[in-house]
């Protein structure tokens, strides 16, 4: 509408094409409204939170240990943990998420972590048992453009990568 004004001004005999200025001006608010509903257009992604779980050769305890000592190496702060029950839970820690970490929709068709600028914080719940572990993680995403939370959902990369660290502590 600026721009439209400032050629009126500059352009005082165009005044009397009142319908030109008229439909231009309609042309652009469209536009301007359909490239901000594309911009806005969210969508969830429509997957189901996993909960890896693999065989890792180990007592309880041993796995229980190699967990801690993974998770603080990797920069997690230990919010919960209990020996007994083989339990860890983290406090979430700010990371840069990517596609191959974890799946945030999609805006306009185009994955959200490629078309957004979203801030990423992922917390872990692991549960460790004889010869066994299972973390769960949680993602949260943050659109800070546009200041709003986004849905992620892990893609279980994190969580693999976790417990083979885990495997090779155990085998030194």
């Amino acid at each position: 509408m600026i721009l439209i004004n400032n050629y009126l001004r500059m352009n005082p005999d165009k005044k009397g094409d009142k319908m030109k200025n008229l439909m231009l001006s309609l042309l652009i608010v469209l536009l301007s409204a359909m490239f901000a509903g594309c911009a806005a257009t969210y969508k969830a992604p429509e997957m189901t939170p996993l909960k890896i779980e693999e065989t890792v050769n180990g007592s309880k305890v041993k796995l229980f240990v190699a967990a801690k000592k993974v998770l603080i190496n990797e920069g997690f702060a230990i919010k919960y943990s209990d020996e007994n029950t083989g339990t860890i839970s983290t406090s979430p820690k700010t990371v840069k998420l990517d596609n191959t970490m974890a799946n945030c929709g999609t805006t306009a068709g185009v994955p959200a972590l490629s078309s957004l600028k979203i801030s990423g914080k992922i917390a872990l719940d692991l549960v460790t048992d004889t010869n066994k572990v299972s973390i769960t993680a949680s993602v949260y995403g943050d659109d800070v453009r546009r200041n709003a939370d986004v849905t992620c959902i892990s893609t279980g990369t994190l969580e693999k990568d976790l417990i083979q660290k885990m495997q090779d502590r155990l085998g030194r």
